[in-house]
């Protein structure tokens, strides 16, 4: 298996580690045919330690390709993600594999080829707290001082931080109490060069690199440690993932931080222009207000002409007025500037962006990389954090309470009224889906099929209605509708989502012209902004409220004024903070730098006109708690030589990041603290306040914060108050509430009586109605399902009848079939049941899937009319393999006998059922997976069309985009 492709390696470590096979024990020899994905899992399956296993769901067949094309120059490239689990107690260590997935590319990932990288997830156990340091130096120097012999390579971790993910599950009673994310680097190994390439060489060197590197030159290339030996090195080494990792990453100043600059190699970007080095122009000074403030920290400018080329180059049908990206060692927004030099290309760059000196001699450096842009803006939720601030500052806190229930109820009932409507037109069905879950149909990142349906609800809905199928008379359907209903309402419960519709986030920039003066903002939309009460070009002429997260100071949420002026009309879907004043509106809202952030927009009257602007209270003196870790590289090589610094830069850092992290234990204090309170602006609540400020710096400035530190915090700083009881509204639900009671209390109550009522509106409709009065008749069966074979069976004996009519082929094949399929329904039945039987649940269907796709037409009687049936049964050339005429034949005998089955029946064989019911409508049209992923509906023409069919006004039926 040495000289197998990479994902075929990883692909049999995966499919191995499923079914408990120990590959050592194992004799398997790599052959060519198993670049075909499918050649290569019936293999398997032959080879006797893996018979009779269930095999774990296969790679996404345009991820398949892409690994094996080895392909680093697309916007997206294939990456191997593992779980290493770790018990502390036991000693034991558990290593799993991912599917491998398209994300996009980084800098590191585009100069050395993307299979060079390893993104290890570290899922550490509980361990006790005397032996944790030695256990976290221990476990830091393996990583980084061991070459890690994998996958016939050798592999060295450079990189740690925090595990980020967007769609975190929680659970509670997991051992494992930590995650971290490892990057591994491939120094040597298969698939390598073995001639070892030079610094000297990399920055002209055709890409991606090949060639033996170590870790400590392709750092050297990213970083240029030789041009900063007089920066902090923890800064430094955070700024690796500015070349891996998605953005998100926050991070703080301290003149260079070793592990903070790696950061920029591990961003997860859209490489598109790559500029001239007369085209960069790097400012060593920053705007700044009269008395010194820095106004634009973090954004620079950019040309017309090369803003243009970048929408160009993200495939955009409009012009982005700002962007967040990487070009060298800058990052940080972007502004469009349509007045200097608009015809020629050029960027600028500010002391505030510029995160080490970098020479601008490689074009991997001079090449701009796109985290996020500009877009159209959305209707926003209230984050909690705000809530509290907003009933601080209130001049009547009962008219903040009202107004909030308002927007409640209001949405509550949008929500069921929509879903109802939207059930009688399959138009409509098709967008309320996608506006009340945006169905990715599995992105690029995993398989858009499992058996016969696509792995999520929505995309099973939209998939099932796109076939013909009416949710209010398939019951499987209309079980997918309220199943779907159901659980957006108890998320909205449990989250206590709550939309103002006056409210929008936006990215927020900063106007360079100095137009705006001090508490001046600006904001227009690139379309119109349906607030609930008109549509909207602009904010102008009157007082909104802007925020950002994290908010914790009563101060965190400011009024200011919303103007418009002609100079900055161009700059469409973002917020224009001045550069006039002395100190920056940043500074006031939680403080920070402008990389990224998204403002909080708020121009709801009832809430606007009811709230008090509060000053920035004094910060606490920390003095003795915090102390930054400022060493320098130069420092480190003085002490340790050239050759072995890294190593120890590496070791300390692991060391520091593997330790307990308490951004979140002092978050959820600082709540209860709050909460016992009722109160943001007493002193220990605001101690902790600046405390949480303080700490999100942590990872940048490595200073130390431990147990010992934080008991000796909430002696000092918050009245020696340790253990604070739980609030109510973090509960599942609040059983009653009397008297005077904290906003969050109070909110979620109304919010769980208002769910129930929901509820109870949805499945009255549900046993009560149609939707046009009548009773609601829903049904397993659909006759057009059953008729494809019924057709088939009824033409067949006819022909019997005038061919053969003592053959009994038809017979014989209708038995193997229904015992085939018998086989199949009683696999199902094993695999999903006992208290086990949901675990693992797609893995299962694939299996029973397998089972069933490979049933084939079963006949010993033999003559030419069989002969030449069974070639017509399974012809390949009519339609795909998925889609022949036996897969629908057997689909549909499927459907007959077991549609009482529903969950089986659609799992295993829905792709051929929604084609039968398809052909049953006047002239369907076939469209590729490739274009019915991207599929959009277009809410107006699905207005317009239901106007003309049913004659009801558009406004009615119509759901804003």
């Amino acid at each position: 298996m040495d000289h197998a492709p990479l994902i075929i390696k990883w692909e049999l470590h995966r499919v191995a580690r499923h079914c408990s096979v120990v590959l050592e024990n194992a004799s398997i020899q790599y052959s060519p045919l198993w670049e075909d994905q499918s050649v290569f899992r019936d293999a398997l399956k032959g080879i006797p330690c893996f018979q009779g296993k269930t095999f774990p769901e296969a790679c996404d067949t345009e991820v398949w390709l892409r690994g094996l094309a080895d392909s680093s120059h697309s916007g997206e490239v294939v990456v191997f993600k593992a779980v290493l689990r770790l018990d502390p107690k036991t000693g034991d260590a558990r290593l799993d594999f991912e599917l491998p997935a398209l994300e996009k590319s980084c800098r590191l990932s585009r100069k050395f080829a993307p299979d060079r990288f390893i993104d290890l997830k570290l899922r550490i156990g509980n361990r006790a707290k005397a032996e944790a340091d030695n256990l976290d130096l221990a476990l830091a120097r393996w990583l980084v001082r061991s070459r890690h012999p994998f996958l016939s390579r050798k592999w060295a971790a450079f990189f740690i931080d925090e595990f980020k993910s967007k769609n975190a599950k929680v659970t509670p009673a997991s051992e494992f109490a930590e995650e971290r994310q490892v990057i591994l680097f491939a120094e040597q190994g298969q698939g390598i060069e073995s001639c070892v390439v030079s610094l000297a060489m990399l920055t002209q060197a055709q890409i991606p690199i090949r060639a033996t590197c170590y870790r400590s030159t392709m750092l050297n290339w990213l970083l240029q440690t030789d041009q900063n030996l007089d920066q902090p090195y923890m800064k430094l080494f955070h700024r690796i993932s500015q070349g891996i990792l998605s953005p998100g990453s926050v991070l703080v100043d301290l003149k260079w931080n070793f592990g903070m600059l790696i950061q920029i190699g591990l961003s997860k970007t859209t490489p598109t222009v790559v500029l001239e080095k007369k085209q960069l122009r790097n400012y060593l000074m920053d705007e700044e207000s009269p008395t010194g403030n820095v106004m634009n920290d973090g954004i620079g400018r950019v040309s017309l002409a090369l803003m243009r080329k970048v929408q160009h180059a993200l495939g955009l049908d409009y012009l982005p007025s700002a962007i967040q990206g990487r070009i060298g060692s800058a990052k940080g927004i972007w502004v469009l500037d349509i007045g200097t030099q608009p015809s020629r290309i050029w960027i600028e760059t500010y002391k505030s962006q510029e995160k080490w000196n970098c020479d601008w001699e490689d074009p991997q450096h001079r090449t701009l990389e796109i985290l996020t842009r500009s877009a159209g803006l959305e209707i926003a939720q209230l984050n909690h954090q705000f809530i509290s601030i907003l009933e601080s500052q209130s001049v009547n806190r009962q008219l903040t309470r009202t107004a909030i229930v308002k927007h409640m109820k209001n949405h509550l009932q949008m929500s069921l009224d929509s879903a109802k409507e939207a059930m009688k037109h399959p138009e409509l069905f098709r967008k309320w889906i996608h506006e009340t879950s945006y169905p990715s149909y599995g992105g690029k990142a995993e398989s858009w099929f499992v058996g016969g349906l696509p792995k999520g609800w929505p995309e099973q809905m939209s998939f099932l209605s796109d076939g013909g199928f009416n949710p209010l008379q398939l019951g499987f359907l209309h079980n997918l509708v309220l199943n779907h209903m159901e659980s957006q309402l108890k998320e909205t419960k449990n989250k206590m989502k709550i939309k103002i519709n006056q409210s929008t986030w936006a990215l927020i920039i900063v106007d360079f012209q100095r137009v705006l003066g001090p508490d001046e903002v600006q904001l227009c939309f690139s379309s119109p902004f349906n607030d609930g009460l008109e549509d909207r070009y602009d904010l102008e002429g009157f007082d909104v409220l802007v925020a950002r997260c994290p908010a914790h100071l009563p101060s965190d949420i400011q009024k200011v004024k919303a103007v418009f002026k002609p100079e900055l009309r161009h700059l469409k879907d973002v917020i224009v903070f001045p550069c006039t004043g002395q100190e920056p509106l940043a500074d006031k809202l939680s403080g920070g730098d402008y990389d990224g952030d998204k403002a909080w927009i708020c121009w709801d009257k009832d809430i606007v006109n009811n709230f008090r602007n509060a000053e920035v209270p004094t910060k606490p003196s920390f003095d003795g708690y915090f102390e930054p870790n400022k060493r320098t590289v130069k420092s480190l090589i003085s002490m340790h030589g050239q050759s072995n610094f890294l190593d120890h830069l590496l070791e300390e850092a692991f060391t520091f990041h593997l330790a307990p992290k308490f951004v979140g234990i002092c978050t959820n204090y600082k709540e209860r603290l709050a909460y016992h309170k009722d109160s943001l602006d007493v002193s220990s609540v605001l101690n902790m306040s600046w405390l949480l400020s303080t700490l999100v710096d942590q990872t940048k400035s490595g200073f130390m914060f431990n147990d010992k530190i934080w008991r000796r915090f909430q002696k000092e700083y918050c009245e020696n108050q340790v253990f604070l009881k739980r609030p109510a509204y973090k509960n599942d639900s609040i059983g009653s509430i009397s008297g005077p009671c904290h906003i969050l209390d109070f909110l979620k109550f109304t919010m769980q009586e208002l769910i129930q009522q929901g509820l109870t509106d949805l499945h009255r409709y549900r046993s009560d109605q149609n939707g046009n009065g009548g009773p609601l008749v829903l049904s397993t069966f659909d006759k057009d399902l059953i008729s494809y074979w019924n057709e088939f069976e009824a033409g067949a004996k006819n022909l019997i009848c005038e061919q053969d009519p003592a053959s009994n082929w038809l017979l014989e094949l209708r038995s193997n079939l229904e015992r085939d399929i018998h086989q199949c329904a009683s696999c199902w039945v094993e695999m999903m049941s006992g208290p086990d039987g949901r675990d693992h649940y797609l893995d299962k269907a694939a299996s029973v899937y397998e089972r069933w796709d490979s049933i084939s037409p079963q006949i010993t009687t033999r003559s030419a009319s069989v002969g030449f049936g069974i070639w017509v049964l399974t012809r390949p050339f009519t339609h795909s393999p998925l889609l022949e005429t036996w897969q629908l034949l057997k689909a549909s005998l499927t459907f007959k006998l077991y549609h009482k089955k529903p969950k089986f029946v659609w799992q295993i064989a829905g792709r051929q059922l929604q084609f039968i019911k398809s052909t049953r409508t006047k002239a369907p049209i076939p469209v590729i997976s490739r274009t019915y992923k991207v599929l959009r509906p277009d809410g107006k023409r699905i207005a317009q069309h239901c106007v003309s069919e049913d004659g009801v006004l558009a406004e009615n039926i119509s759901i804003p985009d």
